[in-house]
């Protein structure tokens, strides 16, 4: 009898155990999203306040980046992100990098913006 007792709490342990792990482990259809938005954030913060982005580049960087966001979030929402997802995602946020890095080493645009700046600032600056 002991012996009966035994197996059947150790069998009921391990199925116990079992569907636990199987709780814990993704479903097939769930697969990690990589999309660093922080990293982006990071990436345009840096372009702004080293000068190599303008205010109107910021803003549009700035919208693509919440898109982004919203559209990691949509593929979230259901718990289920799939294949299809992943990819899509993950070209935005290449596409999105890409801009950043574009924009940022667009000289001529920034240099204009300075200029421009100056040029306003100047008047103010003779008329004192």
């Amino acid at each position: 009898m002991k012996k009966i007792n035994l197996f059947s709490s150790a069998l009921i342990a391990g199925v116990l155990f079992a569907s636990s792990a199987a709780m814990a482990a993704p479903q097939g259809h769930f697969q990690r999203v990589d999309v660093n938005i922080p990293r982006l954030d990071m990436r345009i913060d840096a372009g702004v306040k080293s000068g190599k982005l303008t205010r109107t580049e910021e803003r549009q960087l700035r919208t693509e980046l919440r898109r982004l966001g919203s559209a990691v979030k949509l593929a979230k929402k259901d718990h289920q992100v799939t294949r299809i997802e992943r990819v899509k995602l993950e070209r935005k946020e290449a596409a999105l990098n890409r801009h950043i890095t574009k924009l940022a080493n667009n000289k001529a645009v920034v240099k204009k913006a300075n200029k421009h700046k100056q040029h306003h600032q100047m008047p103010n600056a003779q008329h004192k």
